[in-house]
């Protein structure tokens, strides 16, 4: 560990101005720690296994309409000149 803060003490007097504030934060990191990054963040609990049984719900009630018989077996199709008539 000497060694590193040797380096970066001899960093520090570089003729290069970025090399001089690199070495500056690394030292402030190392002794100071680093600065605490601040996150905004929204936290959603989510139920997978309750939406998924609303969406199968949800999709079985739609397929059960599609599938419903309307009017009674005896009854003529009109829109179709009577070929689609049913028998009891």
């Amino acid at each position: 560990m000497p060694e590193v803060a040797e380096t970066l003490l001899a960093l520090l007097r570089s003729p290069n101005e970025n090399t001089r504030l690199n070495a500056c934060r690394e030292i402030c990191d190392r002794v100071l720690g680093r600065a605490a990054i601040a996150i905004d963040a929204t936290h959603t609990r989510l139920d997978v296994a309750q939406l998924y049984l609303r969406a199968m719900q949800r999709a079985n009630s739609h397929i059960a309409s599609e599938q419903a018989v309307e009017g009674k077996a005896n009854e003529i199709d009109a829109g179709n000149g009577g070929a689609n008539a049913t028998s009891e």
